[in-house]
């Protein structure tokens, strides 16, 4: 029983099969080709994309966070700046800044024991 003589029955219209000529069976494969290295290339691009937008992900929280760490910082200075001219003025004075009245604060020494303690 040869395969090219079997009879298709597609919508109630019978055909016959035809032979595979080695012309069509090459263009073929060569379409199969073209399509998988489209695909391929394809694949590749959205993981080169992807692999950069988490690259730039990364890059904008690194930012946003040094900014914010950087913030606190000038912040924490200024305080500092503030509390270090009110102590040249007089102890009083600096025990009404922000540092002086953490520094007399009994709670703030407690936390600092139980972080050193840790």
């Amino acid at each position: 029983m040869d395969i090219s003589k079997l009879q298709n029955n597609i919508n109630t219209q019978v055909n016959t099969t035809n032979k595979s000529a080695p012309d069509q069976i090459q263009d073929a494969a060569a379409v199969n080709k073209t399509q998988q290295t489209k695909a391929t290339e394809y694949d590749k691009v959205t993981l080169n994309s992807a692999r950069q937008s988490e690259k730039q992900f990364a890059k904008t929280e690194l930012d946003k966070l040094n900014k914010a760490s950087f913030n606190k910082l000038q912040d924490y200075k200024s305080k500092l700046n503030a509390y270090e001219a009110a102590k040249e003025q007089s102890p009083e004075a600096a025990a009404n800044t922000e540092i002086g009245q953490m520094l007399n604060n009994p709670d703030v020494w407690a936390k600092m024991a139980e972080k050193i303690a840790e």
